[in-house]
């Protein structure tokens, strides 16, 4: 089926987008409370958020590179968020150094979709059914390449040189020093993969006339939130830490 050219926004994206933006805002207001202001949530630490987390990021690249195809000005827009990345580190190396982000989720987003303007007549090129179960083994493959190895997700079948892990320049790419410390940390292995998953995901679903009907509807408030995901993500932590700033000083 031949795409249509949008002249409005799909509701169904920017609602799940929506979705997520509040699940991240209420992970980083429980991560505030427990690792800035010590509150007595000891289950923070525990493997249920670790995948709660996990499952945010994972929406959010997925849905990015689903989203990537649809979009305009696509160089503008992967130098926006990147330059946006930029502007968090150099705010939380300033003001925040104990808790400074040095390759979070908008610098990894931004440098994905900037390869991506890059790659995308050859990824097209691909069955897009081949091409997510390929890049989705690639990114389980992967995923521990920041810890040292390549397996299945957690399970290690290869360990990789340490010597690939003594430099200070390619943790971009996972492959980070003793010394690199980063309170969010998004590095290109594995997470491109799972962005280009979401690409070809974009594929299968304009292959699918049932698909292309759903993906109109949604839930307005939510969309409007997914609409803005951005501008929210870069003002919801400095909010965040005033508000329990000045509840915690005036108790």
């Amino acid at each position: 089926m031949k795409r249509k050219s949008n002249t409005k926004r799909l509701l169904l994206p920017d609602t799940l987008r929506g979705f997520l933006v509040i699940e991240m805002i209420v992970y980083h207001l429980l991560f505030d409370l427990y690792y800035m202001f010590n509150a007595n949530i000891a289950w923070f630490a525990g493997q249920g958020m670790r995948l709660f987390q996990l499952s945010i990021l994972s929406g959010f690249v997925l849905l990015s590179g689903f989203c990537f195809p649809m979009g305009k000005r696509k160089i503008f827009r992967a130098a926006q968020v990147f330059v946006c990345g930029l502007i968090i580190i150099l705010v939380t190396v300033l003001v925040m150094p104990s808790q400074k982000i040095l390759f979070g989720v908008l610098s990894c987003l931004g440098l994905c979709m900037l390869l991506m303007t890059a790659l995308e007549k050859p990824l097209t090129k691909i069955n897009p059914a081949f091409g997510f179960l390929l890049f989705a083994l690639l990114g389980l493959l992967t995923y521990g390449v920041r810890s040292g190895y390549i397996g299945i997700f957690t399970h290690p079948l290869i360990e990789l040189p340490d010597a690939w892990y003594t430099t200070s320049f390619l943790f971009p790419l996972g492959l980070k020093n003793a010394n690199f410390r980063s309170s969010d940390y998004v590095p290109l292995l594995p997470w491109f993969f799972v962005f280009v998953c979401g690409f070809y995901l974009n594929k299968l679903v304009y292959k699918s006339e049932k698909a292309l009907r759903v993906l109109p509807h949604g839930i307005k408030p939510l969309a409007v939130i997914g609409r803005y995901s951005l501008w929210i993500y870069m003002a919801h932590q400095p909010i965040i830490y005033g508000v329990l700033w000045l509840i915690f000083k005036l108790k």
